[in-house]
């Protein structure tokens, strides 16, 4: 009985030791599933889903920080930093649908933006309230305003299906500047859909060991085996339960390993293997977890790994790093270490957040090229043409940099549209410049370069070595610069093709992104508007200053032409009386003659002067011949050269069929004498002048002659010398009146002022190129004549005659000197101190009266008045006018009326019998 009893004893004590480990075995993976993994696993879905959406308010917070500054900068307004910044959040969207979103509230609180909820915006949320009667808007700004942001639970819509209400928990943060609430929240069905999923998974593993384990013990039980046999089966029992530990640490869904106080890896799942690319049997006993982690990141990690052992408040539980594969990539890693309890093990939990980053980096990335592409843009609208060059190497240092290539420059076209220049260029450091090695390239010579971006395309290539055979000067150009690889994008005003924007780049290949090839887009039609502008403006300041030139030129002719009027008045009064006095002092040998000579010497001198003052006007009359231009200058040259000095050679290079022009002979001998001795002065010891002619066309809108030189046919004339120059300060001065770089006595400044007005007056040009001690050259287009009128070339004689004429001048002394001269010539002469004197006179004697000679310049009625008075009188009056000056065309208009002829004072008196005979035989 004894033996029986003890054998139940034991087998009751077997049953016991067997039944107690295995429950409590039992009890404890239960507890620590329940107590451990399920609420860690729980803690940390949450802890990491608040992260998340805490990091990608902040993201937008950094959206809405960045149009502020454009506002603090004074690049945008505040509407328009604020309107803008809300059209960018409202675009932004994440999570597996692409439906999760942020909205905007202020702190009053009223509805800002709200991408599925519209019509909330723009009113207030005072007494908004979720079904439980949460006013959650309020509940935000009272987050904000207490601890400047913060999480916030309450019931919301579906997503973007405003049926369904579910839970939801918020992250909002406040942005003071503009008092707003920018706020995104997890749906925490969403987050116990997930926890669902993995206690589902656990339960299912939970349910096999507990069953498995009740089977083992059941069947310990019931064959009652020996201490031994029972101890084995415990150990047995024991392995099965840490496998199935191991099938739980499996299905957590994240990297996981066991770490042991020396940092050795004892124990990793799946999860871990994927991440790593190692297997267990690489990593685990043999590996420690700094060996998978940045080195910059591991002292720190060990620290951590020690203070989490000793005093562990001091160690944070989760922090981001970087992973280490076995191929040497490197993973963004959001890292999650807790102790396990009553041990000195730890378990490292690993979620890989790479595709997050480069979402998040992405995402910068655009903010960064927008960024860039507003400060670009805002900087040429604050421009001055001034400061064009400037902005531009700004522009292409900025984008140098961003892209991060080795130099990028512009290439303009020519006027001509034949070459291209590189005008502006940016070289990051160590990279030589081009700049100076790439001027005026033929366009012919780069033919497929410019064939593509004449068709709005752009030239890309990563490899230059790999450009089509079409390019291959292109290529050879690139290669022996040393390009690996090119990017140009085309420059357009409107249709037309202006140049380029090229990046290089040299030290290695660069492959670029579409963005950021649309980002040079965007920035080369931004440039070209302001080169466009910039070139506009130049054209609208050049015609302004020609204009100005013109519009001055014409006042000072204006004063020329008065000066000469009064002066002429004055020389014919000197030149009158003195040829009274030669009719009795005519002896030279005598004292008397030679004084009367030297006076009519020096007044035809003055006269002179003075019609250069007149031609410079363009106040004199003009009187038209068909010219042969070849002839004219050789005359003008054989009468030149007696004053040149020997060493200064003439050379022609004239073409034998010029074509004729209509012009005054005197005028023009005028200008080639006048600019063949300034040829002169300018080369004091020796030189060479060549003068060249050619017949030219010019068409409307040729850029490189002035706006004023009407489209036709021109003969083209160029006294060239090789004297020493006109400095380019002084250029635009020289056809100003008095204005001369001669030595006192050597010059009036009045030879190109005239030259300047007898062009003007033909309808022509004159253009002058010169540097100093390069020579200076004089262009002349002359229009071509289109009728050959006859040349007249009558002697001159003195004639008297017996008829009567009325003398009308406003001078008494030129009335009464001209009465005197015509009354030694034999005519009977009458007088008249104004126009309408003169009409009342020629009224009286109209049938006594053979011819008038008339004063065009008189006040109160002037000359062609009165002769259009007399005209009524007698339709067939005979007049000769006379006038200091011709204003503004009176004389021709007068001529046009009938009048016979004109006389320019001051005159000669051979020259007034002259004109006399001439009318009245007429």
């Amino acid at each position: 009985m004894l033996l029986i009893r003890d054998n139940i004893i034991n087998s009751k004590l077997s049953y016991i030791r067997i039944f107690i480990p295995v429950t409590l075995t039992v009890l404890l993976f239960i507890a620590a599933r329940f107590m451990i993994f399920i609420p860690a696993v729980e803690k940390d879905l949450i802890e990491q889903k608040k992260l998340m959406i805490s990091e990608l308010v902040y993201s937008v917070y950094n959206v809405v920080e960045y149009f502020h500054d454009l506002e603090l900068q004074g690049l945008l307004s505040t509407c328009d930093a604020k309107e803008q910044a809300l059209e960018q959040v409202r675009k932004i969207r994440y999570g597996p649908e692409n439906k999760d979103y942020f909205w905007i509230n202020d702190l009053y609180p009223n509805m800002i933006m709200h991408p599925y909820t519209p019509y909330l915006e723009n009113t207030s949320l005072v007494d908004y309230k979720d079904p439980n009667g949460k006013k959650l808007f309020v509940e935000f700004v009272r987050k904000v305003e207490a601890e400047g942001e913060g999480y916030v639970d309450y019931i919301w819509q579906w997503k973007d299906n405003s049926e369904k209400l579910v839970p939801k928990l918020s992250f909002v943060k406040g942005f003071k500047p503009w008092e707003w609430i920018i706020g995104t929240g997890i749906y925490l069905e969403d987050v116990d859909k997930e926890i669902d999923n993995i206690i589902k998974k656990q339960n299912y593993s939970a349910l096999v060991i507990v069953l498995f384990m009740s089977i083992i013990s059941l069947f310990v039980i019931k064959q009652n085996l020996g201490l031994e046999r029972k101890h084995q089966a415990a150990n047995e029992q024991l392995a099965v339960s840490e496998n199935k530990y191991k099938t739980i640490f499996e299905n957590t869904g994240s990297a996981m390993a066991l770490i042991e106080n020396d940092m050795t890896i004892s124990l990793i799942n799946s999860e871990f293997e994927i991440l790593s690319g190692l297997s267990k049997e690489d990593i685990e006993n043999k590996l420690s977890f700094p060996d998978f982690f940045e080195q910059e990141y591991v002292e720190e990690m060990i620290d951590f790994h020690r203070l989490r052992r000793t005093d562990p408040g001091l160690a944070p539980e989760k922090y981001e790093s970087l992973f280490i594969d076995k191929d040497s990539n490197l993973k963004n890693v959001w890292l999650t270490v807790e102790m396990i309890p009553n041990t000195d093990k730890s378990i490292l939990s690993i979620l890989d957040i790479t595709q997050r980053k480069k979402s998040e980096k992405a995402l910068q990335y655009r903010l960064d090229i927008e960024k860039l592409l507003t400060n670009i843009s805002t900087y040429f609208v604050t421009l001055s043409d001034e400061e064009l060059d400037s902005g531009l190497n700004y522009a292409l240092r900025s984008i140098g940099r961003f892209t991060k290539v080795d130099r990028s420059y512009i290439f303009l076209t020519s006027e001509n549209g034949k070459n291209v220049n590189n005008t502006h260029e940016w070289c990051t450091k160590g990279i030589e410049s081009q700049r100076n090695n790439l001027k005026n390239i033929s366009i012919d010579s780069i033919p497929w370069w410019f064939k593509n971006l004449e068709n709005h395309g752009i030239i890309y290539a990563p490899v230059v070595h790999n450009l089509p055979l079409d390019a291959k000067k292109e290529k050879n150009m690139l290669l022996d610069k040393g390009i690996k690889s090119v990017l140009a994008v085309p420059l357009f005003n409107g249709n037309e093709l202006m140049g380029f924007m090229g990046f290089d780049s040299v030290k290695e290949y660069k492959y670029w992104k579409n963005e950021d090839i649309d980002l040079l887009k965007a920035i080369s039609e931004i440039i070209a508007k302001a080169i466009q502008q910039k070139k506009t403006e130049e054209e609208k300041l050049k015609l302004e200053a020609q204009l100005f030139h013109a519009q001055k030129m014409e006042s000072i002719g204006r004063l020329a032409g008065g000066i000469a009027h009064d002066f002429n008045n004055i020389l014919t009064s000197t030149m009158g009386y003195a040829e009274l006095l030669k009719m009795k002092f005519d002896d030279l040998s005598t004292i008397e003659g030679q004084a009367v000579d030297v006076i009519l010497s020096g007044s035809q001198k003055a006269g002179h002067l003075t019609k250069q003052l007149l031609s410079f006007s363009r106040n004199d009359l003009y009187r038209p011949a068909s010219l042969d231009i070849n002839n004219l200058l050789k005359d003008c040259v054989k009468v030149s050269e007696k004053i040149f000095d020997k060493s200064i050679e003439i050379n022609f290079i004239l073409d034998p069929k010029l074509k004729r022009v209509m012009a005054d002979q005197n005028q023009i001998d005028q200008v080639f004498t006048n600019l063949l001795i300034n040829a002169r002065d300018a080369m004091p010891d020796k030189g060479e002048i060549t003068i060249s002619t050619e017949n030219f066309e010019t068409d409307f809108g040729d850029s490189e002659l002035p706006a004023d030189l009407k489209s036709g046919n021109y003969v083209k004339i160029i006294i060239k010398d090789s004297g020493i120059g006109i400095p380019e300060n002084i250029q635009e001065k020289i056809f100003e009146p008095f204005f001369t770089t001669k030595a006192v006595g050597k010059g009036t400044g009045l030879g190109l002022s005239m030259v300047y007005g007898i062009i003007k007056k033909h309808n022509g040009l004159i253009m002058v190129e010169s540097k100093p001690s390069s020579g200076t050259a004089f262009t002349i287009y002359l229009p071509v004549s289109k009728k050959n009128p006859p040349v007249s070339n009558e002697k001159q004689t003195l004639y008297k005659g017996n008829s009567t004429l009325l003398v009308v001048d406003d001078e008494a002394n030129q009335r009464s000197l001209s009465k005197s001269l015509l009354t030694q010539l034999g005519y009977k002469v009458l007088t008249a101190g104004n126009g309408r004197e003169a009409t009342e006179v020629y009224k009286g004697n109209k049938n006594n009266i053979d011819l008038i000679i008339l004063d065009l310049i008189m006040p109160d009625m002037s000359g062609k008045e009165a002769f259009e008075e007399m005209k009524r009188i007698n339709p067939n009056v005979k007049v000769i006018l006379m006038s200091g000056y011709s204003q503004n065309g009176k004389a021709e208009e007068a001529i046009n009326l009938g009048a016979i002829d004109f006389l320019q004072k001051p005159f000669r008196l051979h020259e007034i019998s002259k004109a006399i005979r001439k009318a009245l035989s007429n």
